[in-house]
């Protein structure tokens, strides 16, 4: 049963003495001696002689008759005679001595064991010890012995104690006498207890016994019911009332742990993929904005998630199989060829067997039988009901029959359980690959009723379905002994070779479906908690969230790209809870088709969630019988249903569609999901646990097709379905490696910058799809530029190859690639690869990038003159005029003036057209004298050198603050750090005052006084100080340390450097430039607004030679 849980229940075994006697009657002994006494043989000695017996066993035997009562003793005759009792006689006379019973009996010690939840007493049997301690029941403290239930109990245990022994007596066959002789069964007559101070338990025996918890959310309490067959009907109430109160009483105990694990609660609905999906993509929302430090929890927990959606979506397709609504005209149809495509097993389990319906599959199923194909029926909707009672002869005669034509006399193939099984499902099996679970009475129907079934075909690959099919069948056979005979596990129909046919014409099969593993999030790297580059750390953790992203996005495609419907069997009470789950969860549609109506099913609990559903606005539909074939009782159940069914319609009249007719199928449908079987919803109420109810079975079916198709075929209206939104591309199944591998990258850069073209070369090489990994990486906007560059530089080097069926990608990051080498100011680079693409739309121009390579090179006049005579749209002229005035101002050059009157007249008047005018001008006036950059500087007060030493005091102290700032999560770490930096007497606490002192001989004596320059040396030994005995600064601490640290250095020996150099003479500007200086002063923001609306790489380059005209601008701004 669905949600059972076997706990195990002590028992204490005792013992007793038992005095048994044999058989139901008399023994050929005993007979004979009541036959003898009845004759005239009425003195004991007589009776010795004409028997040939001693005289001791005879009067044993004579004794035991008239203790059983069966002899009379005369004592008024010398010597005293017997005689028979008048019952006895009678028998004699009659022919009927079986009617007596027999006399001989033995004296037996016996063990029984008492159950301490049910105080019942039953033969001793169960486990040694259970096999799960936490799942045994705490009674340990309940006393009880023999002497305190009543005699009746007792008696009839140590019966069927016999009885298991006789069941277990092997049967001896004396050949020469031609029948079986066997054992004759004994019975108890009475049994004696130990004296008081002797009663103690003999042993200790556990016995298995199912129960199903529940968490009653009304009363926020766990509730066990006992749903154990095996228990009698009467000893169940009294044991959930007893388990309940166990657990109440002890709520932390062990039981009461695994029982509240295992409860099922109001809704027994499992947690479905869709709804983990949702979670996960709910949490995944906020990674983006995770704070560093929790990131690597947050990351597991996300795992955690990830691992349990990727349970849930192999569960969704583990239970996938091909099915197919079938109705009842189908079924007639299809029945006859199941049947015939057994190969090894057929399972035909229908409540009742009649001989009408039996008969049209006679011909096949005798087939089959000859065949060696075994065949099991499953029958009887009601408890211990005898084969012989309930079958007439014909269809008696035909089972028979039908064993009899096995091949070799094999009856044992043909099972047909001699009990009923209780039960009420209607379910055919072929074998391990095909079954149909119906509403139809398979081997009483008529036809005459509207059906409805599945088909479930499994193919070639087998389902587990199946095999839960088989389980169920096994479960309900009473017979132990019967239900051994039925395979059930897979590798049992191997052994038989089963051959599976292939799927009916029109039913999905395995080729159909998309691939059986569902996206995993194992590999997703976590993103960089701390790092020195605040973009590198917001790329790692954009990286993250995308990755995480792109892995719900195929989960999501992989769920809904499912196109076979997920199966699960659905069994007895179950039918009930989630024909509740369908109340009180549907958001679109609710479909109940049911035989008949009943008051009990359709109660006021029932009617509160029908209209509570309705008033969400789902649309209802409920389909039953018109009940005229009703009388009495159940007629008037049937109106009082139906007339609150009637009020609710009215109610709502346009959500609630009420279809009363002939029917006899059986269906629950919610939104996507679909019951099909046995139980009748409106009219079973299916309360199991208290009473011995026949068991249901039916298969719930989850998928939007199969759901429509189960509902149109009990006439309800069509579902109208919303548009999805959809994602308009879903992610390749391989871009988590591809995130993977940016995230590598990323670190690889971060830790060693120098080596990081040969590190990409290597890890672009073994990724699956270096493109796609350029593409994630790419996708970053606070990537490293050089990083991004080098992915796509190796990409279009070394794996163009693979872009055939994508040529596009490769053009894209070809741009991509001249525009970043373009607007990083590399000029050179960026015009190689522009002669590369063969692209006249692509901006800049060929020419023009030639144009920004030239700059500052011997051959820029010759190029800006061919620049200047190959047609210069409008923005590329604004460009020329300003390559050109640069030239003529700061170089004098002949040729660019030249190229500045060409270009002149192309412009339209403005700030371009006044500079060229003014450039004129200023070279006209001052000879063709032109104003260098040392000149400028010079003017300025400031030379070269100045400035690099400025530059250069400014470097070293960055450097040393980035230094001191630097943190640690290790104490020794910490400790070295602040004996560096902080402790007054500190080497690098030193140096930080001669930086801020701008002291060059503080800076040479400091350097000189190093007690080493291998940092690394020194930071070791500053760690042995600050903490003896302790291991230094290492690993990972140490690298990222030294990395600050070097720089330093490095830097220390270039403000030395400069400082030793002396500075150069200064010089005398021409006199008109500052006429020109000021009027660049006044214009200079013009400019600055006009490049600004140049969007293309125009602006880029014009602001560039914009730049080389701001020292002159300064000094007229001085002036």
């Amino acid at each position: 049963m669905s949600g059972a849980v076997t706990v195990y229940v002590p028992c204490d075994v005792v013992k007793v003495m038992v005095r048994m006697g044999y058989g139901q009657s008399l023994s050929p002994i005993e007979e004979l001696t009541l036959r003898a006494v009845h004759a005239g043989l009425v003195e004991p000695d007589q009776l010795a002689q004409r028997l040939g017996l001693g005289a001791r066993l005879v009067h044993d035997l004579v004794y035991d008759l008239w203790r059983q009562g069966h002899l009379a003793v005369n004592s008024d005759t010398t010597p005293r005679t017997l005689a028979v009792s008048p019952k006895v006689a009678r028998c004699l006379d009659t022919g009927r001595p079986e009617e007596l019973r027999g006399a001989e009996t033995v004296l037996e010690g016996r063990e029984l064991m008492i159950d301490k939840l049910t105080l019942r007493v039953l033969p001793t049997e169960g486990r040694l010890k259970p096999a799960r301690s936490r799942l045994a029941v705490p009674i340990e403290s309940r006393d009880i012995s023999l002497s305190d239930l009543p005699k009746k109990d007792v008696l009839k245990a140590l019966q069927d104690s016999l009885q298991r022994d006789e069941r277990s007596r092997p049967v001896v066959v004396d050949r020469t006498r031609g029948p079986v002789v066997g054992h004759r069964p004994r019975r108890p007559l009475s049994y004696r207890l130990p004296p008081p101070d002797l009663r103690v338990a003999a042993g200790r025996r556990w016995i298995e016994l199912k129960v199903a918890p529940h968490w009653d959310e009304e009363s926020q309490q766990l509730i066990v019911t006992v749903i154990d067959d095996r228990l009698p009907a009467e000893y169940r109430q009294p044991a959930s009332e007893r388990l309940t109160q166990l657990i109440a009483d002890d709520p932390g105990g062990p039981l009461a742990v695994e029982l509240r694990d295992r409860a099922q609660g109001a809704l027994v609905d499992p947690p479905s993929p869709a709804a983990a999906l949702e979670r996960l993509a709910r949490r995944i929302d906020g990674t983006a904005d995770i704070p560093a430090g929790q990131r690597l929890n947050w990351h597991r927990e996300l795992g955690d998630d990830a691992r349990q959606l990727e349970g849930l979506l192999q569960a969704r397709v583990d239970q996938e199989i091909p099915a197919r609504v079938v109705t009842g005209e189908e079924q007639a149809e299809l029945l006859p060829r199941l049947i015939e495509s057994a190969r090894t097993q057929l399972v035909i389990v229908s409540p009742w067997i009649r001989y009408a319906a039996l008969k049209r599959h006679l011909d096949v199923l005798t087939e089959q039988a000859r065949r060696g194909v075994r065949i099991v029926f499953v029958w009887g909707p009601k408890a211990d009901t005898e084969y012989h009672e309930a079958f007439d002869d014909q269809t008696r005669n035909a089972l028979e029959e039908l064993a009899r034509t096995v091949p070799g006399g094999q009856v044992r193939q043909i099972v047909v359980p001699r009990t009923s099984s209780r039960t009420h499902a209607k379910l055919l099996v072929v074998d391990d690959h095909t079954a149909l679970v119906t509403s139809r009475n398979l081997l009483s129907s008529t036809g005459s009723l509207p059906e409805l079934g599945v088909l479930l075909e499994a193919g070639k690959g087998g389902s587990p379905v199946i095999t839960d099919l088989l389980r169920w069948v096994r479960a309900a056979i009473p017979s132990y002994e019967q239900s051994r005979r039925l395979y059930v596990r897979p590798a049992q129909f191997a052994e038989a070779d089963t051959a599976r046919p292939e799927p009916s014409p029109g039913t999905p099969g395995p080729a159909d479906t998309p691939p059986d593993s569902p996206p995993s999030a194992a590999d997703i790297e976590q993103p960089r908690d701390t790092g020195d580059d605040a973009g590198i750390e917001s790329t790692s953790r954009g990286l993250w969230a995308r990755a995480w992203n792109d892995y719900v996005t195929l989960s999501r495609a992989f769920l809904e790209g499912r196109t076979l419907p997920a199966v699960r069997t659905v069994t007895d009470a179950a039918h009930r809870g989630l024909l509740r789950t369908a109340l009180t969860k549907a958001a679109r549609r609710v479909v109940i088709a049911s035989d008949g109506l009943s008051a009990d099913a359709v109660d006021t609990g029932v009617l509160s969630m029908l209209r509570s559903c309705l008033d969400r606005g789902v649309e209802v539909t409920l389909v039953y019988g018109d009940g005229a074939r009703l009388t009495g009782r159940a007629r008037a159940s049937w109106e009082i249903a139906n007339g609150h069914l009637e009020s609710l319609r009215m109610e709502f009249p346009g959500t609630l569609r009420v279809i009363r007719r002939s029917n006899h199928a059986k269906v629950l449908v919610w939104d996507d999901d679909a019951i099909v079987g046995s139980f009748n919803y409106l009219s079973f109420e299916g309360r199991y646990g208290r009473q011995r109810l026949a068991s249901e079975l039916s298969v719930r079916l989850t998928g939007g097709s199969v759901a429509d198709e189960v509902a149109a075929a009990v006439g309800a209206a069509p579902l109208l379905r919303p548009e999805e939104d959809r994602p308009a591309s879903v992610p390749s199944a391989l871009a988590g490696a591809a995130f993977n591998t940016a995230q590598r990258l990323l670190k690889e850069y971060e830790d060693d910058a120098a080596s990081a073209p040969v590190l990409t070369r290597e890890s672009l090489a073994q990724a699956h799809d270096p493109w796609q990994v350029l593409e994630v990486i790419g996708a970053e906007p606070a990537a490293p530029s050089a990083l991004v560059r080098l992915v796509a530089a190796r990409c279009l080097t070394d794996h163009a190859g693979v872009l055939d069926a994508r040529p596009e990608l490769g053009v894209r990051w070809h741009r991509w690639l001249i525009d970043d080498l373009w607007q990083s100011g590399e000029f050179v680079e960026a015009a190689v690869l522009r002669r590369t693409l063969a692209d006249p739309g692509l901006r800049p121009r060929p020419r023009l990038a030639v144009l920004a390579a030239a700059r500052r090179t011997p051959d820029f006049e010759q190029v800006l003159e061919e620049f200047a005579m190959d047609d210069p749209s409008a923005e590329e002229i604004v460009v020329g005029v300003l390559a050109s005035v640069g030239a003529v101002i700061l170089q004098g050059s002949p040729l660019a003036a030249d190229v500045l009157d060409l270009l002149a007249p192309q412009i339209e008047k403005g700030v371009w057209k006044e500079l060229a005018e003014h450039t004129a001008e200023y070279w006209a006036a001052s000879g063709n004298q032109p104003i260098t950059q040392n000149l400028l500087r010079a003017a300025l007060h400031s030379s070269k050198l100045d400035q690099e030493r400025t530059d250069a005091w400014a470097t070293l102290e960055r450097l040393v603050e980035h230094a001191r700032s630097t943190t640690f999560d290790n104490s020794i770490s910490v400790r070295t750090h602040r004996a560096l930096f902080d402790s007054s007497s500190g080497e690098f606490a030193v140096l930080a005052r001669h930086v801020r002192e701008r002291s060059p001989e503080g800076l040479r004596t400091w350097l000189a006084d190093l007690p080493t320059r291998n940092l690394a040396q020194m930071i070791q030994n500053t760690g042995a100080k600050v903490a003896p005995g302790r291991p230094p600064m290492h690993g990972s601490h140490l690298k990222r340390y030294l990395k600050r640290l070097d720089p330093i250095l490095a830097q220390a020996d270039t403000v030395l450097r400069l400082c030793s150099e002396e500075a150069g003479t200064k010089a005398t500007l021409p006199g008109d430039a500052l006429g020109l200086s000021r009027w660049l002063v006044t214009s200079w923001m013009a400019f600055i607004a006009h490049i600004d609306e140049m969007t293309g790489p125009e602006g880029r380059l014009a602001r560039e030679f914009l730049d080389d005209l701001e020292d002159l601008a300064r000094w007229g701004a001085d002036q």
